[in-house]
C-alpha cells in the first residue's frame, strides 16, 4: 500500500482518513496539522506527527505523498505554497472507494474526492486541488477550476464551468451549459439557472447575487 499523510486534523481530515479507510489503496501514516494543541495527540487512531516543521526534516524521503484535507480555496492555496517552497513531497491524485467515475475525466494535481458516493460523467476536467466532498453529480463536458470545493449533494449539469477558488455549497443545483465565475460562493441549496460573474455571492432560487466584490477567502 502506499503511505500517504492527511494534511488537517479537522473535519475534512478525519472524514478522509475514515473514507480512505474503506478498502482504497492508500495506508494513512499521520496526520500533519500546525495546531499547537493536537500536536501528539492521537485523533481517530492516527497520530499526529507534528506541523509543516515535521515535513522540512523528512529530507529522507523526498517522495512523501500528501494530501490536503482543507477546504476553504484561499487557506488551501497558501498552505500548498507554503508547503512546496520549503517541502519536497508530492500531491497525487487521491481517489476513495464507492465512487462512479468515468474512465475519461482529467484530474488535476492533489485533486481530493476522498468520500464515497459521487458520479462524474464523461470528459469532465478538473482542476489542481480541487476538493469534491460526497454525493455529488458532475455532467459530461464539464469544466471545474483549480482550488474549488464541492460540498455534498450537488448537482451539475452538462457543460458547465465553474471557475477557480470557488465554493459550491451543499445542495446545489447548476443548469446545464451555465458559467460560474472565479472566487464564487453559491450558497446551500441554490438553483443556478443563469451565468454568473466573478467575486459574488449567489444563493436562493433562482440563484440571484447578495454580495458583490467578495474578497478571496
Amino acid at each position: 500500500m502506499n503511505k500517504l499523510l492527511i494534511y488537517g486534523a479537522g473535519g475534512a481530515g478525519r472524514d478522509t482518513v475514515a473514507s480512505l479507510s474503506c478498502g482504497s489503496s492508500w495506508l494513512i501514516e499521520g496526520f500533519i496539522d500546525d495546531t499547537p494543541e493536537k500536536q501528539g495527540q492521537i485523533i481517530n487512531g492516527v497520530p499526529v506527527l507534528g506541523g509543516i516543521e515535521y515535513l522540512q526534516q523528512r529530507v529522507d524521503c523526498p517522495d512523501l505523498a500528501i494530501c490536503c484535507s482543507l477546504d476553504y480555496p484561499l487557506n488551501k492555496k497558501k498552505l500548498i505554497k507554503n508547503i512546496k517552497e520549503s517541502c519536497k513531497v508530492t500531491f497525487p491524485f487521491i481517489l476513495g472507494p464507492y465512487n462512479l467515475i468515468s474512465n475519461y475525466v482529467e484530474f488535476g494535481e492533489g485533486c481530493v474526492i476522498a468520500r464515497a458516493f459521487n458520479s462524474i460523467a464523461s470528459d469532465v476536467k478538473i482542476g489542481k486541488f480541487v476538493f469534491i466532498n460526497s454525493y455529488n453529480s458532475i455532467g459530461h463536458d464539464s469544466i471545474i477550476g483549480d482550488y474549488t470545493t464541492l460540498f455534498t449533494k450537488t448537482i451539475i449539469g452538462g457543460n458547465v464551468q465553474i471557475g477557480s477558488e470557488c465554493v459550491i455549497g451543499s445542495g446545489v443545483s447548476i443548469k446545464p451549459k451555465i458559467k460560474i465565475g472565479n472566487n464564487v460562493i453559491v450558497g446551500i441549496g441554490a438553483v443556478v439557472v443563469k451565468d454568473v460573474p466573478d467575486n459574488v455571492i449567489v444563493a436562493g432560487n433562482p440563484a440571484a447575487v447578495l454580495k458583490d466584490n467578495v474578497e478571496k477567502r
